[in-house]
Parts: structure tokens; C-alpha cells; sequence
């Protein structure tokens, strides 16, 4: 009598369809997030929306570069001092403050490495936007950062969620009026918005995985740049607290 077969433990070989399916599932998220992520660059870097002319805010940005490229790094706090001065007066104009460093400084090494001393223009003088190497130092560095943003919020929830939340979220985010016009202009909220999304989720990171030097570094030295970029990250360090604060109980 022939005994029926045991089919128990048995898994399918290597080769079949029904191995191979995880396998292009995986491959097909992958290509398809590639495929959000690139549009969502190209949208942000090709300057294509919104005011073509020179902003309040970007002008004042503009400034401090301009004052950087003239006195060099060392004689920053004079850049200070002198905004201190100029704010005093009881009619003097709100501006915004010269310690918002490190957009400032980004903007500098790029001109210095892409436009080297070139001087900047004066103000009025024909295409002034798209030809004075200050202000597009401080474009190019919007730019980069609010991809940066762009990117570091799918990569957060492909970690916190799973692959499939990947392109879920960079299809969201590809499109998003306000990254798109933070990109195509000198402001710094893209820049702010990348510093505080990467501090969340590294401190998530961090909750999972406790005293791990590799983490623990990069959480303090993203908290250290986002200080240095604005001066409201105090209230992003408040919330960051919160979030510590609840853990116990939201896990």
C-alpha cells in the first residue's frame, strides 16, 4: 500500500512564483519610489514657480552673505554687533537676525566654491534675481536642503512604517505647494524643516535602540545644526521633549 505523502515543512523552491513574488514586490517599491523621488527633485530644483524678483527676507539673507564675503568668517560677530546697532533705534525696522548661521554660511561656501570672488551686483541692475552670485548661493542652498527634506521624510517612514509606506509618503510630499516654493526661493524654512524632521526621527531611532553611539551622535549633531539654522528651534527642542516625555506611556 502506498503511504500518502508528508507534505509538512515543505517550502517553495527557490524559482517559483511563489518565492519570486516578495522579491518583485520589493523591487517594484523600490523603482516606483525612485521614480516619485526624482520628480519631486525636478520639481524643486528646475526654477519654474512662483516670484522671479528679490523677496523682504531674501534681500536681508542676500545682505548678510554679501557682508560675510567681504569681512571673511572671522569678523562674524561684527556682522552681529552691527545688526544689534541698527535694531536699537525705536523706528528701525524689524530684520531678521544674522545668528540664523548656518544657512548663511552654507550660502557662503557655495559662492565661494562656485563663484569664487566674483563681486556681487547692485541692486536694480538688469536680471539682478538670476545673475547676482549671493542670491543664488542662498537659492541653491534652499534647494538643496528642502530635497533633503523631501527625502528624509520617506526615508523616516519607510523606517517607522515598512517599505510600502516609502512611496506613499514621497508621493505626498512630491507635490507639496510650500516645499516646492521654499525650493525656489532664498528662505530658510526649507532648511529649518529638514533639520527638525531628521531630529524626530533620529529620535525615534533612538527610543528603539537605546545607547547606540552611532545614533546617539548623529541625534546631538542634528540638534547642533538645527540650533545654529534659526532661532525658534527652541520650540521644536520643546516638542522633541514631549514626545520623550510620553514615550513611557504611547511607546
Amino acid at each position: 500500500m502506498k503511504l500518502p505523502e508528508d507534505h509538512t515543512g515543505v517550502t517553495a523552491a527557490p524559482d517559483s512564483p511563489d518565492a519570486l513574488a516578495p522579491v518583485k514586490s520589493t523591487r517594484a517599491l523600490w523603482l516606483l519610489s525612485l521614480a516619485i523621488a526624482a520628480l519631486g527633485i525636478f520639481l524643486r530644483v528646475i526654477p519654474w514657480a512662483g516670484f522671479q524678483g528679490v523677496g523682504f527676507d531674501e534681500a536681508l539673507y542676500r545682505n548678510y552673505v554679501v557682508q560675510l564675503d567681504a569681512v571673511g568668517i572671522t569678523s562674524y560677530p561684527e556682522i552681529c554687533e552691527a545688526f544689534l546697532k541698527d535694531q536699537r533705534p525705536a523706528e528701525s525696522i524689524t530684520k531678521l537676525p544674522p545668528t540664523r548661521f548656518l544657512y548663511i554660511y552654507s550660502a557662503w561656501l557655495w559662492k565661494r566654491a562656485e563663484f569664487g570672488d566674483q563681486p556681487a551686483l547692485m541692486p536694480g541692475s538688469p536680471n539682478f534675481a538670476q545673475r547676482d552670485p549671493a542670491l543664488l548661493s542662498l537659492h541653491r542652498v534652499s534647494s538643496f536642503f528642502t530635497c533633503l527634506w523631501f527625502l528624509v521624510g520617506g526615508i523616516a517612514a519607510w523606517r517607522m512604517f515598512g517599505l510600502r509606506a516609502l512611496p506613499a509618503v514621497l508621493a505626498l510630499m512630491a507635490c507639496a505647494p510650500t516645499q516646492i516654493h521654499f525650493g525656489q526661493h532664498a528662505l530658510i524654512d526649507g532648511v529649518m524643516a529638514f533639520w527638525a524632521t531628521i531630529c524626530v526621527w533620529l529620535l525615534w531611532e533612538n527610543l528603539r535602540q537605546p545607547n547606540r553611539t552611532g545614533w546617539l551622535a548623529s541625534y546631538a549633531a542634528c540638534l547642533a545644526c538645527m540650533v545654529l539654522t534659526k532661532e525658534n528651534a527652541f520650540f521644536v527642542f520643546v516638542a522633541l521633549c514631549g514626545l520623550i516625555a510620553v514615550n513611557r506611556w504611547a511607546k
